[in-house]
């Protein structure tokens, strides 16, 4: 039950990360598109 729960949280993060990368790039976009990309 433990190891399922810390999986789905894992899985869970790793949706997020994806999802947080996807929008930092396209509000990069955005903001800048002739800068290239902002150093985080």
């Amino acid at each position: 039950m433990e190891k399922e729960l810390t999986d789905n949280i894992l899985i869970s993060l790793n949706t997020m990360e994806e999802a947080v990368e996807y929008l930092r790039e396209k509000l990069s976009d955005e903001i800048a598109p002739q800068n290239g990309s902002i150093d985080t």
